[in-house]
């Protein structure tokens, strides 16, 4: 799984490269933005280091996330110092005006991308533990790469960098005249959408309604499409092993537990996907009458099945198997409660027949469920007991307390061991005393034990107690003081969200008595906690980006110009999720607060320019807009393409267990395509809105003053 992790890194950053090629078509900007890459990655380990973080899944999944927006700054700065040293300036002079010229976006875009992720790696719950190497790791890598955009990059392009008619003095090769045929064309092509986009947004200024009631319509209208996602904690990957757990009526002995377990295993046995399997008898602080089955699939590239299909099969295969009740469970699952089933309700209350009929009837109803698979309560069953009831009246009139009977029975058929050892050569044996076999085999063996009174006489406990054959629960579980039991289930086929609606309806339905009450628990729990956790850094990104955009521009108005951009990028994630048939779920969460951060870098480099324009060149509001809108297209379409082709392989789960963060890179690159299109045309408008709301609010205090 880590080594396909690098493996998107590696090829992400390749593709990241390519683009910065085709745009720039110069090897050495190509390679001076290339090494912001290296650079920033190797030194971010060492800030991982100070923090304690590992390579693990996490941190490395940050850093192939982090490639395409490590490039960015380097992309924007040695794209700016590229087109003022083809305009006539010295590649020395280029490189300090073009760097300067661009400072403030490039400071103001890492320092929004760095507000999204610090409130990632500072969320609390499971998802913190979660995230924190995830969210920091990229945080550590945007610092440095825009420490290396202001310094090394520079650096290298007054060194590098030459004008293009000098290149175009040498002779080229054979195979450099393909290619450079091959980047004229795809500069031909760019100049066609450049020119093709400045004639569209001309046209677009005039009907600023219009645009905007579009881009406002598709908003609303991908809102509808939310529910048909469905919801759950954490994607089921195939992480190549899972479990599956075996049931007996109570009182089945290890013997026949094998004997139970010995067709299930045959059956797993014989699956050509299967690496090794054991059977656990009595696994973890169980009674022998439970089992489970460990296992482990040959890796994904050597099998023709998914690790899920497999699962599948063998719920149809087992779902008509009398004797044991059998559940088929991932082991990648988290956030369950002695269980990895993602659907859990809590039901509890004071009487166990009372809470036992509850659970059973809700999970009788579950079953009925479309989707609902391995549907069980935690409910031990009840195995075969002797009680003994002590009547207090007559045992306190024989002088015998609760505690000394207790103590005799234990003693006699569990066995005591008494302070005395027994020596064998040169070892100790403790000593274990019991009556004999002979004597504990029927309820009346119990009435018969005598008892020593506080006078010295006996008494037998069927004087004093009634002793009768009885059966009870093998274990009472408790939560919140209050005894429970769990209701579990699985899905399949569809989200584990839509699962628990179904549950909530159902328990809706139930006449629960007064006292009784019920409650989502385990993963269920989890997830609900932790999108709390998601929509809070949600909220805190969000805040935080604001700040740092009325600091950068200062001014309260323009930020909201660039903000407004933010919510258009739902639209390309609700449809690359709706698309790619994933769901809403920790992953994909994460991924829209990125692009928060990653949207906001078009819209701030459009506003930067414009207001750079008007202030030093004296343009009028449309003519900066239009002129931002054509110069600032190349970096903006670079650093999309490149940010979008460093994250593809991740959106497009290549590898094994690579579904885990495959819905991250889809709601990433869904948003990106959309939000660029949506932000070169909309946000122009909105300049322009708040540009008349700044000039009223204006007027309006200069009038009262």
């Amino acid at each position: 799984n880590v080594e396909d992790v690098v493996m998107s890194l590696v090829l992400g950053g390749f593709l990241a490269v390519v683009i910065v090629f085709l745009f720039l078509k110069d090897v050495r900007a190509t390679m001076i933005g290339a090494l912001a890459i290296p650079t920033s990655v190797i030194a971010t380990f060492s800030l991982m280091k100070v923090g304690g973080f590992t390579l693990n899944n996490m941190s490395l999944m940050g850093l192939s996330l982090a490639v395409g927006i490590l490039i960015d700054d380097a992309i924007v700065v040695v794209e700016n110092i590229h087109r003022h040293i083809e305009e006539g300036a010295s590649p020395a002079d280029g490189a300090f005006s073009g760097t300067v010229e661009i400072s403030l976006a490039v400071l103001a875009t890492t320092l929004a991308i760095l507000a999204v992720f610090v409130p990632v790696g500072s969320m609390g719950e499971v998802i913190g533990m979660f995230f924190r190497q995830f969210g920091l790791t990229v945080a550590f890598a945007v610092a440095f790469s825009l420490f290396v955009a202001f310094s090394l990059t520079p650096m290298l392009s007054s060194r590098w960098l030459r004008a293009s008619d000098e290149e175009s003095q040498k002779q080229p090769g054979k195979f450099k005249a393909i290619v450079d045929k091959l980047l004229d064309k795809w500069e031909d092509g760019f100049v066609f959408i450049r020119d093709s986009y400045r004639t569209f947004l001309q046209w677009a200024l005039r009907h600023p309604a219009l645009i905007v009631g579009i881009a406002v319509l598709s908003l609303v209208v991908n809102v509808f499409f939310v529910p048909l996602l469905g919801f759950e904690f954490q994607p089921t990957y195939d992480s190549g092993e899972f479990n599956i757990y075996l049931t007996a009526p109570p009182g089945a002995s290890i013997e026949k537990m094998q004997e139970l377990a010995q067709p299930i295993e045959k059956v797993v046995l014989d699956l050509p996907e299967v690496r090794a399997a054991f059977l656990n008898i009595g696994y973890g602080r169980n009674p022998v009458n439970k089992a489970m089955i460990g296992v482990k699939l040959k890796d994904s590239d050597e099998r023709d099945r998914t690790m899920m299909q497999i699962m599948d099969a063998l719920r149809m295969t087992f779902r008509n198997y009398t004797g044991m009740k059998i559940s088929v469970i991932p082991s990648s699952s988290t956030g369950g409660r002695g269980d990895n089933r993602p659907v859990q309700v809590g039901i509890r209350g004071t009487d166990m027949h009372v809470l036992l009929q509850l659970s059973q009837e809700l999970a009788e109803r579950l079953r009925r469920v479309e989707g609902a698979a391995d549907v069980d309560t935690s409910a031990s069953d009840y195995e075969p007991e002797v009680q003994v009831i002590l009547d207090r009246a007559k045992a306190g009139q024989a002088g015998v307390s609760a505690d000394t009977i207790g103590y005799v029975v234990q003693t006699a058929f569990a066995g005591n061991t008494t302070a005395n050892r027994y020596r064998v050569g040169d070892k100790d044996y403790n000593i274990r005393i019991r009556v004999k076999e002979e004597l504990r085999l029927t309820p009346d063996d119990v009435a018969n034990i005598r008892v020593s009174t506080k006078s010295g006489s006996q008494v037998r406990v069927g004087d004093v107690a009634q002793v009768k054959f009885s059966s009870g629960p093998t274990e009472i579980t408790r939560e919140d003081r209050q005894r429970e039991i769990i209701v579990y289930a699985n899905n399949v086929g569809v989200s584990a969200g839509e699962i628990i609606q179904s549950a909530q309806n159902e328990l809706n339905q139930m006449n629960i008595p007064s006292g009784y009450q019920y409650k989502f628990v385990g993963q269920t729990r989890t997830m609900n906690d932790s999108f709390k956790e998601i929509s809070r850094a949600l909220i805190i990104a969000i805040v935080l980006i604001y700040m740092v955009l009325a600091a950068q521009f200062e001014s309260f108005i323009h930020p909201l110009t660039i903000m407004l951009s933010l919510p258009f990028a739902m639209i390309g994630a609700i449809l690359g999720l709706l698309i790619s048939a994933k769901t809403i779920n920790i992953m994909s969460l994460i991924g829209i607060i990125m692009l928060m951060g990653l949207v906001a870098k078009n819209a701030i480099l459009l506003v930067d320019y414009t207001n750079t324009l008007r202030e030093r060149d004296g343009l009028s509001r449309e003519e900066a807009l239009l002129e931002a809108g054509s110069v600032r297209l190349r970096p903006i379409l670079m650093t999309t393409a490149a940010m979008i082709l460093g994250m593809l392989p991740v959106a497009f789960g290549l590898g094994s267990g690579a579904e885990l963060r495959s819905s991250m890179g889809v709601v990433v690159v869904g948003g990106l395509i959309t939000s660029t299109i949506l932000t070169l045309l909309v946000v122009p408008q909105m300049y322009i809105f708040m540009d008349n709301l700044q000039n009223a609010w204006t007027n309006y205090r200069q009038r009262n003053n």
